[in-house]
């Protein structure tokens, strides 16, 4: 009996932690998503400054080497070249793009339903504690759907996965008290393995950006540091755009679109 209640209180453990974890994962998420609304102008436009000086930086040191070497620069194939190198530049741009637009708002009460619901779920068919139903393919992709909506904040698909999810589960004889209730025989090894990922989220970004999002003080000198990273980047590309005009290319002083082709302008 003792051994019974040892067990239960540990797995009451385990399943909290697991739900602390899920809940700072996505507390981390939505931390990422504020930070880039508040800073992502900023974000953009030093970005977008540093590809500029990147690609002319790249031009700079082909058109060195061609002439190193007494070759005739080739325009269509050193910008098709140049445009390859910088393809996951563009994807970050794409990204920063994304997650700078404006989140929905929603209540308290939404928020705590949403919690709610994904507790519900979870208790019935989280991987961590029921690995074996995933092997049920109509139950793994609703899973996925429930993570994605809880990570969303999307209440309407949460409540939608409930009712499929109930509606699975007791087609397939699935849905009782007693359902997935194998015993865990390393719960103390899950414990220990949770606790680490606790620590490990809440100290590294994004999380730990929240500390700035807090403080009207920080948030300002940050906007200050990414001003003074953008003004600098302004003068080194002022910088390469001269080393690349003694080659007799000419590129634009005011370009802010890294993906356009500088080389036709030669």
């Amino acid at each position: 009996m003792m051994e019974d209640e040892n067990y239960k209180e540990k797995y009451d453990r385990y399943e909290q932690l697991l739900f602390e974890r899920d809940e700072l994962g996505k507390e981390a998420d939505l931390i990422h998503k504020r930070y880039m609304e508040t800073f992502g102008e900023l974000i953009e436009k030093e970005f977008q400054l540093r590809m500029i000086a990147i690609r002319y930086k790249k031009m700079l040191a082909i058109a060195i080497k061609a002439r190193n070497c007494g070759e005739t620069i080739d325009p269509t194939k050193v910008n098709d070249e140049i445009n390859a190198q910088m393809q996951e530049y563009y994807q970050t741009l794409f990204q920063i793009q994304e997650m700078k637009q404006p989140g929905t708002e929603i209540s308290e009460a939404e928020v705590l339903k949403i919690k709610r619901i994904y507790r519900n779920i979870a208790k019935m068919i989280h991987p961590d504690v029921h690995p074996e139903i995933m092997a049920d393919e109509g139950i793994f992709n609703l899973w996925e759907q429930v993570v994605t909506a809880y990570k969303c904040n999307d209440l309407k698909t949460l409540v939608e996965s409930e009712i499929k999810l109930n509606a699975l589960l007791r087609s397939k004889g699935m849905l009782s008290n007693d359902f997935g209730t194998e015993k865990i025989n390393d719960l103390d090894d899950r414990i220990e393995s949770l606790l680490e990922e606790i620590e490990e989220i809440k100290g590294r970004d994004p999380y730990t950006l929240k500390y700035i999002l807090d403080d009207p003080d920080l948030i300002e000198s940050k906007k200050e540091e990414l001003k003074r990273n953008i003004e600098n980047y302004y003068a080194y590309r002022r910088e390469l755009v001269v080393a690349l005009a003694g080659f007799g290319i000419s590129v634009p002083l005011d370009e802010t679109d890294g993906s356009k082709t500088e080389w036709e302008m030669i």
